[in-house]
């Protein structure tokens, strides 16, 4: 087990567990009849894995450019999550309820 996190091969694992969640969940959404993809879920696993993509360039001991480019992707990521949960937001709250 102490060699899986030496080697940085958890990152590995870890990611392929997040695209595993990810069709997964696209699959879910479809099958449950709702239009097009669940954009919120799927920007919140891509920050996460650009996070897993960092942890496993500072496991395997790569120059820090390279864990800051995954710092940064998750930082984009992250940024694109919260922009589109806040338009999501904005639009619901401009619907008309329909509660009288």
């Amino acid at each position: 087990m102490q060699s899986l996190y030496e080697s940085g091969r958890v990152a590995d694992l870890l990611l392929v567990l997040v695209a595993v969640e990810a069709v997964g969940l696209a699959w879910l959404h479809r099958r449950v009849g709702r239009p097009g993809l669940p954009w919120g879920i799927l920007l919140n696993l891509l920050t996460g894995a650009a996070l897993v993509v960092a942890l496993g360039a500072a496991l395997r001991g790569w120059d820090w450019p390279w864990v800051a480019a995954g710092l940064v992707a998750a930082l984009i990521g992250h940024l694109a999550d919260l922009t589109w949960r806040w338009r999501s937001a904005s639009r619901l709250a401009r619907e008309p309820s329909g509660r009288s």
